[in-house]
């Protein structure tokens, strides 16, 4: 039979969903074989590009959607994933970080941020705490910045 069994590093869940994936090695060890990741589904996605030296955001955040918003504050509850989808050329001249203080260069970067600097970034906001200074910025210009606040987790 096939059954499900998770195991996770940080309170990242990776799934083997295959029994066939444990065995026990002949030191009495559980050997891993083949796993399959688990993806979580963004509940945010925002394409970024820029006119100028000015982020435009598209997409939505807790306050509702935006279209072509020219660097908008951003609010997310506590537990959200938040994918930013960065338009190539927007990218290479303006990469994309968050971070927790305005600041050019690659420093202040938030923890559980994937591709910072890349065309796509995804943050896992679980670990944020609401209420602590969270943006959005530029690496190279210090006025392509705009805050990103976090709400304690909305009960289910």
């Amino acid at each position: 039979t096939s059954d499900s069994y998770y195991f996770g590093r940080a309170g990242k869940p990776i799934l083997a969903d295959d029994a066939r994936a444990l065995a026990p090695s002949e030191h009495g060890l559980f050997v891993i074989h083949s796993i399959t990741p688990v993806v979580a589904t963004p509940d945010y996605i925002i394409t970024v590009t820029n006119s100028g030296n000015s982020y435009v955001l598209s997409g939505s955040d807790r306050n509702g959607s935006f279209t072509s918003s020219s660097q908008p504050t951003l609010t997310f509850e506590r537990g959200s994933i938040v994918q930013f989808n960065i338009n190539s050329s927007t990218s290479s001249a303006h990469p994309f970080y968050i971070k927790t203080s305005q600041s050019t260069g690659t420093g202040n970067q938030v923890a559980d941020v994937e591709g910072q600097g890349t065309t796509e970034l995804t943050w896992d906001t679980s670990t944020a705490t609401p209420g602590a200074n969270y943006g959005y910025q530029c690496s190279i210009h210090l006025s392509m910045w705009n805050t990103i606040s976090i709400t304690p987790e909305v009960p289910v």
